[in-house]
């Protein structure tokens, strides 16, 4: 009687019920000060107030000529007056039509995350050297408006959206 080594389809399907499960290995960061958190791979470089940012994250670099890294940041506004989540959110489109180069909308819509609303969209642009896609979700709470933006090359946005969302889907008013 011949015997199949099955140990590979248990390895898939080990790897299966991993991603099913838990998608993804994620640290939690918090920030109490500005009042959020969120479930970031922990595998990514994260970089506290970076660029604007008061969180960070980039996919890990794969070869050292690698012109872009997908991303994650969570911007924080405090807000001069309490703002509506139209309002905010048509605020930050002003403000990426007026600073990014060909910017253009090509999705958007509302979802709720952990019971709250928020507005998102996908959009294009092109950077210094690069054409790139983003992912943007637009909460507000209090006196302090939350984006949460992901970007991608457009040749590996569809490849991470779904982390991306479930990044998103994480984030929670602390």
């Amino acid at each position: 009687m011949l015997r199949k080594n099955n140990h590979g389809s248990i390895l898939i399907t080990l790897f299966i019920l991993l991603f099913a499960f838990n998608g993804w290995a994620q640290d939690k960061y918090y920030n109490r000060e500005k009042g959020f958190s969120i479930k970031l791979p922990n595998e990514w470089e994260k970089k506290e107030n970076f660029m604007g940012a008061v969180i960070g994250a980039l996919r890990p670099q794969v070869t050292s000529t690698e012109q872009f890294r997908e991303s994650v940041n969570v911007m924080v506004d405090e807000l001069p007056k309490a703002m509506t989540l139209e309002d905010y959110n048509q605020f930050n489109l002003s403000d990426m039509r007026k600073y990014m180069n060909e910017f253009k909308i090509n999705e958007s819509g509302q979802i709720t995350i952990n019971t709250n609303n928020a507005n998102w969209f996908v959009y294009s642009f092109r950077g210094d050297r690069l054409r790139l896609k983003a992912l943007c979700y637009i909460l507000v709470k209090n006196r302090r408006g939350y984006a949460i933006t992901f970007a991608a090359t457009p040749e590996t946005f569809s490849k991470y959206r779904r982390i991306f969302e479930e990044i998103a889907e994480s984030f929670k008013f602390e």
